[in-house]
């Protein structure tokens, strides 16, 4: 499950989809972002601000919760959340950087649950980069619809509102 769509989110659903991996589950408050995520592999997309996500997926998943949670929304609400639908022994990857120091239920959603919680590392870039490589070469990821605008340079401006709208993926400047 990715928890933010946003290109790093929607990159991590192709990436998920394209290692074979069974349900995959996008969250976001921007339409939009939910749109790209289906389109990169998703099998299921929640709006939070629109629907009870802890419900959604805990429905979904048979009550078990989901396997892995790739948190990249920074938002501490969605981070709690996120851990209530992380089943059991599950994998948390933390990318999202809260603004400010967060509380949470560490006893009930990660010592009793027996979760591991991973942070940003860059020790295993290498490695990441060639399993990329593998993916793209081999066709079994497709990025394309994550570069959603191609602007000229001289358009950054423009570049920078479609971001802070949200309506967007991946802008390249060229």
């Amino acid at each position: 499950m990715a928890l933010g769509c946003g290109p790093i989110g929607i990159m991590a659903i192709g990436v998920a989809r394209a290692c074979g991996a069974s349900t995959i589950i996008g969250v976001d408050i921007i339409d939009y972002r939910l749109n790209l995520a289906k389109k990169m592999g998703a099998d299921f997309v929640f709006n939070d601000k629109k629907e009870n996500i802890v419900d959604k997926i805990l429905s979904i998943t048979s009550e078990e919760g989901v396997d892995v949670l790739l948190e990249m929304s920074g938002v501490p609400s969605v981070i709690r959340k996120g851990f209530k639908v992380l089943r059991n022994a599950g994998r948390a990857s933390l990318l999202g950087l809260p603004p400010l120091p967060m509380e949470f239920d560490l006893s009930n959603d990660i010592i009793f649950k027996g979760v591991k919680v991973y942070g940003i590392t860059g020790r295993r870039m290498f490695d990441t980069w060639y399993q990329l490589s593998r993916l793209l070469k081999s066709h079994r990821l497709d990025i394309s619809p994550v570069i959603t605008h191609r602007l000229k340079f001289e358009e950054f401006e423009k570049g920078f509102e479609l971001m802070r709208s949200g309506n967007c993926g991946k802008i390249i400047l060229l």
